[in-house]
């Protein structure tokens, strides 16, 4: 198998086991899930905990096992990454440039050019505009924690002393903020999958091949043939290929995960721009709605396999 990663619902057609076995063990703590992380919002951070530069951040993601457990019931928060490689951060822009107003707050400083992403020590995830005073009683508390009482009272009159000034200067702080991680982010490495349920060749199921290797040109010349050229009619032809008992909801909902994930196994020329529940934006700026989306796809699926 030349993949690195699969989705849960792949385990069943890729392996001899189940969902189930799988799942069980990772709620003993035996096995550990990844996550797909894709963000255009992440900072690179360096070892003295200053800001270095605003990073787009895209690839696999191990997590520990009590985030593992936390994620197959529901979002999970990340604040930190520290498991990364720095060919998963791209387009750097430094931090002054992007915070040019603001103050350190939670951070040692924040950086402008020369970037050095080598510097990078680990990733915020998220970073947030607070409160002034926030992020001074945040600072001061650790002073505060453990001091005598006079001294607990310098700290609280030291960072009101900070806050005003801050105020005075119109100057927002910086804090670590929070990034959204959902169940169908998991990701499961196949090597370890290999390794833990110590499985052969015999073992392993030879899955089909994925849709997004099969040439286009094997796709487009039957639409052509038929007058089918849209666009959108092309995703639909790709899809049902796949999926051909899929239902009209089925398929709506496969390409929103394609999109969202920027996975682009249907939508390989990327030219739906957004996409909700009900609508879609595509090419120039075009709309469809839901209903139009399913009478084309009717129309599709008279040419499937034929």
């Amino acid at each position: 198998m030349d993949r690195k990663f699969l989705h849960l619902s792949e385990i069943e057609k890729c392996f001899s086991l189940t969902k189930e076995q799988v799942l069980d063990e990772v709620e003993v703590g035996k096995l550990n899930l990844h996550a797909w992380v894709s963000t255009d919002k992440a900072f690179a951070i360096s070892e003295s905990n200053a800001v270095l530069a605003q990073v787009c951040l895209s690839g696999h993601i191990r997590l520990s096992n009590e985030m593992s457990k936390k994620l197959l019931v529901g979002d999970v928060q990340l604040r930190k990454l520290t498991g990364f490689t720095l060919t998963q951060l791209t387009n750097p822009i430094a931090a002054k440039e992007v915070f040019s107003h603001h103050g350190a707050g939670e951070f040692s400083n924040i950086c402008g050019e020369p970037i050095d992403l080598a510097q990078t020590k680990w990733i915020a995830l998220s970073i947030n505009n607070t409160v002034p005073f926030l992020s001074a009683a945040m600072s001061a508390q650790g002073t505060i924690e453990g001091s005598s009482n006079l001294n607990a009272l310098d700290s609280i009159a030291n960072a009101l002393s900070a806050f005003s000034s801050t105020v005075r200067n119109g100057e927002k702080q910086l804090s670590l903020g929070y990034f959204a991680l959902k169940p169908s982010d998991i990701r499961l490495h196949v090597g370890e999958l290999r390794r833990h349920f110590n499985l052969t060749e015999a073992e392993i199921v030879t899955p089909s091949k994925p849709v997004i290797d099969t040439p286009l040109s094997q796709c487009e010349p039957t639409l052509k043939a038929n007058t089918l050229t849209h666009e959108i009619a092309i995703i639909q032809f790709r899809i049902l290929e796949k999926h051909p008992k899929a239902n009209s909801k089925t398929v709506w909902n496969i390409i929103r995960e394609d999109v969202r994930k920027e996975e682009f196994m249907f939508d390989r020329d990327e030219v739906i721009l957004d996409m909700g529940t009900q609508n879609m934006t595509y090419g120039n700026n075009k709309e469809m709605g839901y209903r139009t989306f399913q009478n084309m796809l009717s129309d599709v699926r008279k040419y499937v396999h034929n």
